[in-house]
């Protein structure tokens, strides 16, 4: 295991630093991030509700919105297709009912103007276009919506009572999470589930390859991950510890590589292949929120608590190359220098 932290160079370096409320110049945490299609620009949301679009290569700040209702938290974002609106989910600050509630908010982006759909039954932790017409929201259940018209579509019974989902073979298919199973559902055809993996547990998190081969879920109280071979079901499951507090992301980078976020602030990587963590990124100062691939970029980002989006590099030469560059002195010889 390689642990970056202390003055790495360039591998965890800000791509957005702390936003500030433009009224009081409170500093607020990052609570949702999502790319545009093309990498180019990112849509950020904060507990402030305050909603930004950024131009990534400069790091500036092109619009900014402010959500109309003060107890609706973001708690998930993405650009329309077309990139005239931004999909935001929320949970409703209410402490008589926490996160028994949420949102799906719409902005247009020319003129500012917000629009709700009808309330969830929880919070709204995840939204996902799988085609220009169509896309699905989690929020104490899992919705499919048809974007030109805001209405809801039919969904199986199934996805009532789901906790989350993910979309795998480039938006044909999809795994849903239940209490005691994970779901395999065919998006062009939900009559009939596909297959279906069993489990014993509590797990509140779910990431699947691309390939659907490789599921990964994470357990809120023992804080570690484990993964399920589709192609090896009989198997019992490979468990992935090292987090110290509840993990808050799962994302497959590809087929041989896991990335978790944390509570604890870290980053971690994980070899598929050999059930390893391989590399610990530890440079957020506060809970990481979130993970997220940028198109036609290499690497992964991450957002927190602490006010900022960094960029990460997977590549072992690049990371050794930073590493040499910065600590020559002390890793002389393993550097070569």
């Amino acid at each position: 295991m390689l642990s970056l932290w202390g003055k790495t160079p360039s591998n965890g370096a800000p791509v957005i630093t702390a936003i500030k409320d433009p009224a009081t110049l409170e500093k607020s945490w990052i609570a949702a991030a999502a790319p545009n299609a093309d990498g180019t620009k990112l849509a950020l949301a904060t507990d402030l509700g305050i909603i930004q679009i950024y131009d990534i290569n400069r790091a500036v700040s092109l619009q900014s919105y402010l959500l109309p209702d003060a107890k609706q938290i973001p708690s998930s974002i993405t650009f329309s297709p077309d990139e005239n609106s931004l999909i935001v989910g929320t949970r409703t600050m209410d402490c008589s009912s926490c996160s028994k509630a949420g949102q799906i908010a719409i902005i247009d982006v020319k003129s500012g103007l917000t629009t709700f759909l009808p309330q969830q039954k929880q919070m709204v932790h995840r939204i996902t276009f799988i085609d220009e017409d169509t896309f699905l929201t989690a929020g104490g259940d899992i919705k499919l919506w048809k974007w030109s018209t805001r209405t809801e579509l039919p969904t199986p019974a199934a996805f009532e009572s789901a906790k989350g989902f993910a979309i795998y073979e480039a938006g044909r298919k999809i795994a849903i999470l239940t209490n005691n199973e994970v779901q395999f559902w065919d998006l062009q055809n939900l009559v009939k589930v596909g297959e279906s993996l069993s489990f014993k547990g509590s797990y509140n998190m779910l990431s699947v390859s691309e390939s659907g081969r490789m599921v990964a879920l994470s357990d809120p109280t023992r804080f570690e991950v484990q993964i399920f071979d589709r192609e090896k079901i009989t198997s019992t499951p490979q468990i992935l510890r090292g987090h110290e507090d509840e993990i808050t992301d799962l994302l497959f980078y590809d087929e041989q590589i896991l990335v978790s976020s944390s509570f604890d602030s870290k980053i971690k990587v994980w070899s598929i292949t050999d059930m390893k963590e391989d590399l610990t990124f530890a440079k957020h100062s506060d809970f990481v929120m979130g993970l997220f691939k940028r198109p036609g970029h290499p690497g992964i980002y991450s957002f927190s608590i602490d006010g900022t989006v960094r960029g990460w590099t997977l590549d072992f030469n690049d990371i050794r190359t930073q590493l040499c560059r910065e600590f020559a002195t002390s890793v002389r010889e393993q550097c070569k220098i």
